[in-house]
């Protein structure tokens, strides 16, 4: 896990792996100026229902994080402002809960998390 908590009012949760998982990151700070981040392996899901349990961001993204629906029902539970941005097929169960947007594909194209996020950005006036 790397990690950048610096007290700011945004988190954004992403995977540490590849580009998808670091161009929501960069998307971040530059909708939101300055925001805190947690970049993640897949399997360090409890670590991040364990760290979202003890903080109060204002808003907090996840972004290319295939979220498992235990740890999901988890999340649901903690009544937090959280948004997830996915497009892996394995985790579409997920979108049972209104923080969730898991979508394989996005206007008849495979898609990506940051892909996701930056349309989620730009309908948001981000």
């Amino acid at each position: 896990m790397e990690k950048k908590i610096d007290g700011n009012n945004i988190l954004i949760i992403s995977h540490i792996g590849d580009i998808d998982g670091m161009g929501s990151v960069i998307l971040t700070n530059l909708a939101f100026d300055k925001c805190d981040y947690l970049l993640v392996e897949q399997n360090q899901q409890q670590e991040i229902l364990d760290f979202l349990k003890n903080t109060n961001y204002k808003q907090v993204y996840i972004c290319d994080l295939g979220i498992d629906l235990e740890i999901g029902t988890e999340i649901d539970k903690l009544n937090k402002n959280i948004l997830l941005f996915d497009h892996h097929k394995s985790h579409i169960e997920i979108n049972k809960y209104n923080f969730a947007k898991v979508e394989v594909y996005y206007d008849n194209k495979r898609t990506s998390g940051t892909h996701l996020y930056y349309h989620y950005l730009l309908e948001n006036n981000l």
